[in-house]
């Protein structure tokens, strides 16, 4: 046998031998261990990076706590109408003109400019569906327009005094003029369905304080000395435009107002007198300055 087979002869016949331990592959080793990075002593004194933030926020986001709704609770229904303004609010009357307008009207409306006097004057709609220009001058001349039926009934029902009122709402508005928020029923005739109906409609029920007999012709004297001597601090007075001959009140209309203003008294509208929440109060007496007083010589 050539020598060059012997190693490997040899070498097999060793490991078939018994009690000879047979060769093994070799097992790996641990992996070689990585590279340990070190800082640098600069890297190691200067702060480390972190991931939260160094100082909260002074004002963290919070969630608005839910108002409550606040609703107004809605006006009583007022048992009683309005017939006078608050006495205790200073001398202060309202004229008030019903029935109209008419042909008197214009020649009122000269007096009341002439003296400078505003009013209130509760038309009828089917006299404003007549005269319009005439509700458009009662307006631009600073007085006010207020709602005293279409046709004046005496009585109705409900759902009349309902087309009543709106109508003649409808016909003010069309004339383009506001409306006063007062109703003055026709006859003076006031019923609680009246009262709640007209609260629903967004009006105040306005009587008098003071009713002049000017429809019953009087005379312009005792019209004169009716009105003054029964006016009272906040006192509503009536008198009528419209209706039958009104001569006597435009005759009568500059004396009362230059009796009143004798006596103290500043003229002004319902919306003036009543204010922002007209509510029936108790009415004054009728108001009678102290003569001046006299010194013995």
């Amino acid at each position: 046998m050539p020598r060059r087979f012997w190693p490997p002869v040899l070498l097999l016949a060793l490991t078939l031998l018994p009690g000879c331990p047979r060769p093994q592959p070799p097992r790996p080793g641990p992996p070689a261990s990585l590279p340990v990075h070190r800082p640098t002593p600069e890297q190691a004194a200067a702060p480390r990076p972190t991931s939260r933030p160094t100082s909260l926020p002074t004002s963290l986001p919070t969630t608005r706590p839910v108002e409550p709704q606040t609703t107004t609770a809605p006006s009583p229904v007022p048992t009683r109408a309005v017939r006078c303004g608050d006495p205790r609010a200073g001398l202060r009357v309202a004229l008030t003109f019903d029935d109209g307008p008419s042909r008197f009207t214009p020649k009122l409306l000269d007096v009341l400019r002439r003296e400078k006097v505003p009013a209130t004057f509760f038309v009828l709609g089917r006299l404003v569906r007549r005269h319009p220009a005439l509700i458009r001058r009662i307006h631009a001349e600073g007085h006010l327009v207020a709602n005293h039926s279409f046709d004046h009934p005496k009585q109705a029902s409900i759902e009349a005094w309902r087309q009543q009122i709106q109508r003649t709402e409808q016909l003010i508005r069309a004339a383009g003029v506001p409306v006063a928020p007062f109703f003055r029923p026709p006859h003076g005739v006031v019923r609680p369905a009246l009262l709640r109906l007209c609260h629903e409609l967004g009006y105040t029920v306005v009587l008098y304080t003071l009713l002049s007999s000017d429809w019953k012709l009087p005379g312009v004297k005792a019209l004169v000395s009716q009105v003054l001597h029964r006016v009272a601090p906040g006192s509503i007075i009536v008198l009528h435009d419209a209706g039958g001959y009104r001569q006597q009140t435009l005759d009568a209309l500059p004396e009362i107002i230059r009796g009143l203003r004798r006596k103290g008294f500043a003229l002004v509208t319902l919306e003036t007198l009543l204010g922002p929440t007209p509510r029936p109060l108790p009415c004054a007496r009728p108001y009678r300055p102290l003569p001046p007083p006299t010194f013995p010589d």
